[in-house]
């Protein structure tokens, strides 16, 4: 066999397997589930995830023992498929609460050389655990000159499942770190926060309470970007019918205050009323 014949086969089985480890989306199952309950549906896939996790640990460290990674960054179907593999394998591990685990996705994270691996290490250690909150300040403090980077912080940040994490993002949302007048900063960070099952979909509805304050709040300084931020409450059919009516308070909230701008009446009423 010649040797660009092994690196395809190589190639393919590292991309292969990080596919095939991949589970649906929440997104992708919601379509699939009437009057889907979203914190059930958040519960099952952990509830999968975690076992998955438990139950093939060994197979896992097997295959990333085997699945070398190159310490100098290279772009190229080989790196890009083994980055992808490890970083998945590392996905499921992180859920297994284990400190030499949390040990190493800090040191992966602090020694990155690509965006990919630092933001993987970074988002893998999104459960509760003392190195969350350093390797968050650690990113931040690294990239917080860089607005284009500072964008993935936003959002792994407000997208967090941690329960109560809304403050975390009000927090944000009134620190430097966060400009309101920037659109992507606020796609970023709320449309991040919509994003997190455990809190943009409370049973309390707190959360839609939260995404309908900053819509209000962004309509008197751009209505652009208010209008797509309330366009997150667009699809509240397809959930339970108790969330349903939260949201559709929200909506009523909304196309009821004074002075709301023609774009994001628009597409309020529109979700009433269809």
């Amino acid at each position: 066999m010649s040797t660009a014949s092994k690196l395809f086969i190589l190639i393919f089985v590292s991309s292969f397997k990080a596919h095939a480890l991949s589970l649906p989306s929440a997104n992708e199952l919601i379509d699939e589930i009437p009057l889907c309950d979203p914190l059930v549906l958040h519960s099952v896939c952990e509830h999968v995830s975690n076992t998955l996790a438990r139950e093939l640990r060994v197979d896992l460290e097997a295959v990333l023992s085997k699945t070398p990674v190159d310490p100098v960054y290279e772009y190229s179907a080989r790196a890009v498929a083994q980055r992808a593999l490890v970083n998945k394998i590392y996905g499921y591990l992180s859920r297994l609460s284990d400190s030499n685990i949390e040990a190493k996705l800090l040191e992966r994270m602090r020694t990155a050389t690509n965006m990919t691996d630092e933001i993987s290490a970074l988002a893998s250690l999104d459960y509760d655990c003392p190195s969350r909150s350093v390797a968050m300040q650690e990113f931040f403090d690294k990239w917080k000159s860089n607005s284009l980077v500072l964008l993935k912080w936003l959002t792994l940040s407000a997208a967090s499942n941690l329960p109560g994490n809304v403050e975390n993002v009000r927090r944000i949302a009134a620190s430097d770190a966060f400009k309101i007048t920037n659109p992507n900063c606020c796609y970023s960070l709320f449309g991040g926060f919509a994003s997190s099952s455990v809190n943009y979909h409370a049973a309390d509805g707190s959360g839609y309470a939260y995404l309908a304050d900053v819509v209000l709040q962004l309509d008197k300084i751009n209505h652009q970007v208010a209008s797509r931020i309330v366009s997150k409450f667009t699809s509240y059919k397809q959930y339970d019918l108790g969330r349903q009516a939260a949201i559709q308070a929200q909506l009523q909230r909304i196309v009821d205050t004074p002075g709301l701008s023609p774009n994001v009446y628009e597409v309020a009423n529109a979700c009433l009323t269809k």
